[in-house]
C-alpha cells in the first residue's frame, strides 16, 4: 500500500509522469481520478439534497441515487480516456463500454452494502471504530474490484 501511495505522490508532479512505467501510471491515475469521483459522489449528493423535495419513504434515496449516477457517469469518462486510454470509438462499442461499466459497477455496489450488511449488522461491529474499520476495508476491496473489473473486462486491450 506504501509502494502505491508513494507512486500516486510522485505521479501528482507532471515533471515525474515520464518516469512512470504504464502499468504505475494508470494505477496512480486510477487512484487520483477515484479520489476525485468520491468528491464529486459527496458534494453532488449534498447539491441534491438541497434541490430535490423529500419523499415519502426517504429523504436521502433520490440524492444517494443521482449521486452515484454523476459518480459513476464521471468515472467512466476519466477511465475511458485517461486511466484505461479505450481506443473504441464506434457507437456500438461505446454504448457496450458504457453499459458494461454500469452493470460492473452495480455488482461492486451489491457487494459493497452486502459486505457491510456481513460485517456491521451481522458480526455487530457497529459503532466507532469497528464500523469505520470495516468500512475502510470494504472500500479498498470495492476500489480493488472495480479496477480489475474495469482493467480486465469493459476496457480490455
Amino acid at each position: 500500500m506504501i509502494k502505491y501511495l508513494k507512486t500516486i505522490l510522485f505521479a501528482i508532479n507532471p515533471k515525474n509522469r515520464k518516469n512512470l512505467s504504464e502499468q504505475q501510471r494508470e494505477i496512480a491515475l486510477y487512484v487520483i481520478f477515484g479520489v476525485l469521483t468520491t468528491v464529486i459522489s459527496f458534494v453532488s449528493y449534498f447539491l441534491f439534497r438541497l434541490i430535490l423535495p423529500e419523499s415519502v419513504i426517504s429523504a436521502t434515496a433520490l440524492p444517494v441515487a443521482f449521486s452515484w449516477i454523476c459518480a459513476v457517469t464521471f468515472a467512466y469518462i476519466t477511465n475511458k480516456i485517461w486511466v484505461f486510454k479505450s481506443k473504441q470509438e464506434n457507437i456500438s462499442g461505446v454504448i457496450r463500454e458504457f453499459f458494461g461499466f454500469y452493470v460492473a459497477r452495480l455488482f461492486t455496489l451489491s457487494v459493497d452494502l452486502a459486505a457491510m450488511f456481513l460485517l456491521v449488522d451481522l458480526a455487530g461491529l457497529k459503532g466507532g471504530w469497528h464500523e469505520l474499520l470495516a468500512r475502510v476495508l470494504v472500500s479498498v476491496a470495492v476500489l480493488v474490484l472495480n479496477y480489475i473489473l474495469s482493467k480486465v473486462f469493459i476496457f480490455k486491450k
